[in-house]
């Protein structure tokens, strides 16, 4: 806002002009106390603007009791009053601007005005701490929401949860899937693992038949040749045994030739002969009779007198063809009660005659 009086010592019939940074208008000054008001009030001067923002009041005060005196005294102390957010500040127009003069310079006076102006425009720290305890008090005490707007923040808050239960359940969803096709992954390895063990297994097996198959065939093949050696030896040892007992079989028939042509060998073999028939039909399965029998044929076959060799090869054969025939005899007519062959032969070895098994054997 800007003033700019009148030349000094002409107050009456002039004019002040107002110089307000949202409004200018110019209005008549009054030098004896006439007020002029620029607030969100009306005003009595005509032609002033109504503002509902912050006002200044501007006074002219002059005592109406030294209005004689007024035009001769120059440095008379104008005042200038201001009122602003309700507080009240007189500033002398003095302080405010210059003294009239013919030099005065209106741009000092304007300047001086404008700087106490600026002072009245800082913030007040009443109203500051009253600012701040109404916030304090608003933020401690918020008002309570209307229903439409609980209504809004509950949708809000539902949506919310919705859009979190619902990520909740995808993230389930893909782990619940990627499980599954790890299983799977896990479940087709465990699979191709198993299925190779069974095909190692039964190679395995297979191989382990086929070697013990392999082995069973060598060894059988093995055995067969075995036995086929055997069998062979045993031919051969057969055809040997019959060479041989047809041999003996053989020299003993020359033998008994032999003494039967020779009459004094032929009649000592007789009556030995006789002897020995006669034993062996006492033959049983006791063991002290064949005890008795055994000595009995080894007093025949070999006396005090020994007989010549040809006899007593000749008494061994009788006694073992004698024997044969008894055995034969006796098995057939009554098989529990026949004794074996083996024990009056070996009984008779026993008392020293080894060489009736070979006669026995040929016969």
């Amino acid at each position: 806002m800007v003033i700019i009086p009148a030349e000094r010592g002409v107050w009456k019939g002039h004019t002040t002009r107002l110089i307000h940074p949202t409004f200018s208008h110019t209005f008549p000054f009054r030098p004896f106390g006439l007020s002029t008001s620029v607030s969100g009030s009306p005003s009595p001067v005509q032609g002033t603007t109504r503002r509902p923002t912050n006002a200044y009041s501007i006074h002219n005060l002059t005592d109406d009791e030294e209005e004689s005196s007024s035009s001769s005294e120059s440095e008379e102390a104008q005042v200038l009053k201001f009122s602003h957010a309700g507080r009240d500040t007189s500033l002398t127009l003095s302080r405010a601007l210059t003294r009239s003069s013919p030099n005065l310079n209106s741009e000092h006076g304007v300047d001086a005005f404008l700087n106490a102006v600026r002072l009245r425009s800082r913030a007040d720290p009443i109203e500051e701490y009253r600012n701040a305890e109404r916030a304090a008090i608003k933020s401690a005490n918020p008002p309570t929401p209307s229903l439409p707007h609980l209504s809004q923040a509950l949708t809000q808050s539902h949506l919310a949860l919705q859009a979190k239960r619902n990520a909740g359940h995808e993230e389930e969803r893909k782990k619940a899937e990627l499980k599954t096709e790890e299983d799977g992954k896990r479940g087709e390895e465990d699979r191709k693992k198993k299925e190779k063990e069974d095909e190692d297994r039964k190679r395995k097996e297979k191989e382990g038949k086929e070697k013990e198959e392999k082995d069973e065939a060598e060894e059988q093949a093995r055995i067969a040749a075995q036995q086929n050696e055997d069998l062979e030896k045993a031919s051969k040892d057969a055809q040997t045994a019959q060479a041989a007992q047809a041999s003996q079989t053989s020299a003993l028939k020359k033998l008994t030739r032999a003494v039967e042509e020779n009459a004094e060998l032929k009649s000592v073999a007789g009556r030995s002969r006789r002897k020995l028939r006669t034993r062996v039909g006492q033959v049983t399965n006791s063991q002290s009779e064949l005890d008795k029998l055994a000595d009995a044929i080894h007093d025949i076959v070999s006396p005090s007198s020994p007989h010549p060799a040809p006899v007593y090869t000749v008494m061994l054969s009788a006694f073992s063809k004698y024997l044969l025939l008894q055995a034969e005899t006796e098995v057939t007519a009554k098989l529990p009660t026949a004794y074996p062959l083996a024990r009056p032969i070996w009984l008779v070895i026993a008392r020293g005659h080894p060489k009736l098994w070979e006669i026995f054997w040929a016969r």
